[in-house]
C-alpha cells in the first residue's frame, strides 16, 4: 500500500514538472503561426505592388548585362616549344700536324679578328729541312735552264733535258710542301671571335683533332627545338616566330624559321626547326634556355568569342546570347561546337552568327528566359 502511495506521488510529481514546459511549446507554436501568418501577408502585398510595375520598364528580375555584336575577325593560334641557343660561328681549334706548342699568342676572353695568330707549334725541323732543299733546287733550275738552252739549239739529247726538267719540277713541289707544312703550324682565327678556353699549354703536344683554344661568335645565333611531326604541315621555312628567355624576361626577340628539318626523329617523333637572329649586345650566350613560341593556324575571317564565356554542361558547350521576347531582351541559351583556342578567344565553327549578340559580362548570373537590360 505504502509503495502505491509512493509511486502515486512520484507520478503526481512529474506531471507537475511537465506541466509549464507543455505551456512553453504551445505558446511557441501560437507565435510561429503569427509569423507565417505576416509573412504570407507581405508576401501578398509585394506581389500586388510588383503588379503594379511597369515591367516594360523595370523589374526586379532584370539581369545587367553586357554583350558584343559577333564580326568575322582575324584569329591566329600559336604554340610554345622549348629551345637551346648555340652560336652561328663555333670552333674548337686544333692542329693539322703533330708538333710541340711553342707559343700561344692569345688569353681566355680575348677578342680576335679574322686570320689573328692564335698558337704556333715548333716548325724548326721543317725550317731545317726547307733550308737543305732550295740550294738543291736553285742548281736543279741552273742545270734546266742550260739543258733547255742546248735543247732549244739542237745540242744535246731530249733524255737529258727531260732529266733535268723533272729534276727541277719534283724538288719545287718538295719545297711547296715543307712550306705547306710550316704554315700548318701556325693556328690562325678563322673568323672574328672571342677566344673562350685554352686548352693545352705551351710545352705540350698538339696533335690533329685535339682540342686547343675553342672561338666562338656571338653576333649571331641559332635557336634549335625539337617540334612534334603533328606540326610538320603547319611550320614552314620563312614562318615568323618569336623567342623569349627565362634568363631574360624583359626581352624577345622577332624573328622567322630558318630551317626546317626533313627528318622525322624515330625516338621522339620530331624534326627540328632552325631559327637564325642577331645577338643584340651579345647578351644571349651559347646553350641557354629559350622558349620558341610559333604559329601554326590563322584564319582572316573566323567567329570567335571571349574563352572564358564558352560554359559546358552534360550536353556539350554553349554560350548565352541576346533574343527578342516580345518586347523584352532575354538570355538565350546557345549551344555551339567550338575550334581552336589561342588562350584569349575561342574560335566557334557553328551554333553562332556573324552580327548575333553574345554576352561576355553578367554570364554566369543568367539562365536560359532571364530578362536582361544593358
Amino acid at each position: 500500500m505504502k509503495k502505491t502511495i509512493l509511486f502515486s506521488i512520484i507520478i503526481a510529481g512529474l506531471l507537475i514538472s511537465c506541466s509549464p514546459k507543455k505551456e512553453g511549446n504551445e505558446v511557441i507554436k501560437e507565435q510561429i503561426s503569427k509569423y507565417k501568418t505576416q509573412v504570407a501577408d507581405l508576401n501578398n502585398k509585394i506581389t500586388e505592388l510588383e503588379a503594379q510595375l511597369d515591367i516594360d520598364n523595370i523589374s526586379i528580375n532584370t539581369i545587367k548585362v553586357k554583350t558584343i555584336v559577333l564580326k568575322k575577325q582575324s584569329f591566329e593560334h600559336h604554340f610554345e616549344a622549348t629551345g637551346n641557343i648555340e652560336a652561328v660561328k663555333e670552333a674548337f681549334i686544333s692542329p693539322e700536324m703533330g708538333g710541340q706548342i711553342k707559343k700561344v699568342y692569345v688569353k681566355e676572353g680575348d677578342k680576335v679578328s679574322k686570320g689573328k695568330t692564335l698558337v704556333a707549334l715548333n716548325s724548326e725541323v721543317l725550317y731545317n729541312n726547307l733550308a737543305s732543299l732550295e740550294p738543291n733546287l736553285e742548281l736543279a733550275t741552273t742545270m734546266y735552264e742550260k739543258q733547255k738552252e742546248l735543247w732549244e739549239q739542237n745540242i744535246g739529247s731530249e733524255v737529258q733535258y727531260l732529266q733535268a726538267k723533272t729534276q727541277k719540277e719534283s724538288l719545287e713541289r718538295n719545297v711547296q710542301t715543307i712550306k705547306s707544312q710550316i704554315r700548318m703550324t701556325t693556328l690562325n682565327a678563322p673568323f672574328s671571335g672571342i677566344v673562350d678556353q685554352i686548352f693545352q699549354k705551351e710545352g705540350e703536344l698538339g696533335a690533329p683533332g685535339m682540342r686547343i683554344i675553342q672561338l666562338v661568335s656571338l653576333d649571331y645565333m641559332y635557336a634549335t627545338a625539337e617540334i612534334s611531326e603533328t606540326y610538320l604541315s603547319s611550320i614552314n621555312k620563312g614562318d615568323s616566330v618569336k623567342i623569349s628567355f627565362p634568363s631574360y624576361p624583359d626581352m624577345e626577340i622577332n624573328s622567322f624559321v630558318y630551317q626546317k628539318g626533313n627528318i622525322i626523329n624515330p625516338n621522339n617523333r620530331t624534326f627540328q626547326i632552325k631559327i637564325k637572329f642577331r645577338n643584340i649586345e651579345n647578351k644571349i650566350k651559347p646553350n641557354l634556355l629559350a622558349v620558341i613560341t610559333l604559329n601554326d593556324y590563322f584564319d582572316a575571317e573566323a567567329i570567335s568569342v571571349p574563352t572564358l564565356i564558352v560554359n559546358q554542361d552534360i550536353k556539350g558547350s554553349f554560350v548565352y546570347v541576346e533574343a527578342d521576347k516580345g518586347n523584352k531582351k532575354i538570355a538565350q541559351k546557345r549551344y555551339v561546337e567550338t575550334g581552336l583556342s589561342n588562350g584569349y578567344n575561342t574560335i566557334i565553327k557553328s551554333g553562332l552568327h556573324e552580327n548575333e549578340k553574345v554576352i561576355i559580362e553578367g554570364y554566369h548570373l543568367v539562365k536560359d528566359g532571364t530578362v536582361i537590360n544593358e
